[in-house]
């Protein structure tokens, strides 16, 4: 069964974290905990948590449990807002109210005590406890050996925490074999990416720009053929770098494209990356049970750190990253042309907007130019940006003349 099936396609992997050390199964418990009808579903679900030897066995099971919640009626899960506007929205909603309505009335007609269902509760809470067990003896029992290429700002910033956890090889243009001394992981220059392939990686992270994404991934495709790899692109805009891995990277490995929200500045404080959005879709994986283990046991870097896992396509990635990360850029660097400063008398708001500044004007000028070209959506962004201020700047003239 594939790991991916019987899952909402647009979240399959929003799933709570548990606050206790080491890793976890993240599977949220709400409309789990409920009525007897929910309940009474789970008896096979031991007979899953008894036979778990892999992670997709794991979601599996943790569908299982969920599922018996959905079946009931009654919302099984938090889910992530993916509607692009607001029909669907009130559609969701309305839904929402109608699950509510009808698990309200079936409770009513239930014979069943609380205290029943308390105890049914508890028992469901000591099998998702196996789950996690399970989860974490398995993400603790496989070191991956992972290669990243590209070691600047944020390929080192990846590094530190792969290798907490993981083999880590490196591969860049400029020369950083003494950072990467100080990480603890391998290096090769880029002009010996044969010997960085020779490493026996399971994973190939580009963490290049994206300016450069096509050249860089023309010179290593040749080097990838016959070798069983996952490769993965981490750069802030999604349908481009898709297409590029499709046609360039040989058929023998697999695809995974993604986006972490996050960066050195918001991911780099004490809490590491705890709670910031880690954006993905799986773009070509072999359907066999080595390879989606391969993807799983990745995916559990991220959810280990405690990022909120989120899936979507690359297209609607793009849809919603030009309405919020590149309008925020393109607001900052609109206020940072006008050089703005602190003065005596500064608000709260005036001084968020300076934060805005100084975080996207701390960017290369490179990032903010590859999210307007290789985003097909951030020119509608501009327009709209554009209209909306001859709108106000009129609306004052209006109410000017008006007085």
């Amino acid at each position: 069964m594939s790991l991916l099936s019987g899952m909402p396609q647009r979240d399959r992997r929003s799933w709570a974290r548990e606050g206790k050390p080491g890793p976890v199964l993240q599977v949220s418990l709400a409309g789990i905990l409920l009525g007897g009808v929910v309940l009474s579903r789970l008896a096979g679900v031991v007979h899953v948590v008894a036979g778990i030897s892999s992670l997709e066995s794991i979601a599996v099971a943790a569908r299982s449990c969920l599922g018996a919640a959905a079946g009931s009626g009654l919302p099984s899960a938090k889910r992530q807002p993916f509607s692009l506007g607001p029909p669907s929205a009130q559609t969701a909603r309305a839904k929402y109210r109608g699950r509510v309505a009808s698990a309200a009335t079936g409770a009513a007609a239930s014979s069943e005590s609380l205290e029943d269902v308390k105890a049914r509760e508890q028992d469901l809470l000591r099998q998702l406890d196996a789950l996690r067990e399970d989860k974490s003896r398995l993400v603790a029992s496989r070191r991956l050996r992972i290669g990243i290429v590209g070691f600047g700002t944020f390929g080192r910033f990846l590094a530190k925490t792969f290798v907490k956890h993981h083999d880590v090889v490196v591969t860049s243009r400029s020369p950083y074999s003494a950072e990467a001394a100080d990480l603890g992981v391998s290096y090769w220059p880029m002009s010996e990416v044969d010997k960085f392939f020779e490493e026996r990686l399971d994973v190939c992270v580009l963490a290049v720009s994206i300016v450069s994404f096509e050249s860089i991934i023309e010179l290593l495709a040749p080097h990838m053929a016959g070798r069983e790899l996952l490769v993965v692109d981490v750069l802030s805009v999604k349908a481009y770098p898709r297409e590029l891995l499709l046609r360039h990277v040989p058929a023998d490995c697999d695809l995974l494209s993604t986006h972490p929200m996050f960066g050195p500045d918001s991911g780099g404080g004490p809490t590491g990356w705890a709670g910031l959005n880690f954006v993905y879709e799986p773009v070509r994986i072999t359907e066999h049970p080595a390879r989606r283990d391969l993807l799983e046991h990745f995916l559990s870097i991220w959810e280990r750190e405690g990022c909120q896992m989120v899936q979507m396509t690359c297209d609607e990635h793009d849809q919603y990253a030009a309405n919020s990360q590149f309008v925020t850029h393109m607001v900052g660097r609109i206020l940072g042309d006008q050089r703005l400063t602190p003065t005596p008398i500064d608000t709260k708001g005036f001084q968020s907007l300076l934060r805005v500044v100084d975080n996207t004007n701390s960017d290369s000028f490179a990032l903010f130019y590859g999210l307007y070209r290789y985003n097909n959506n951030s020119r509608a962004t501009i327009n709209a940006l554009r209209c909306s201020l001859d709108r106000i700047v009129v609306s004052l003239e209006q109410a000017s003349a008006d007085q």
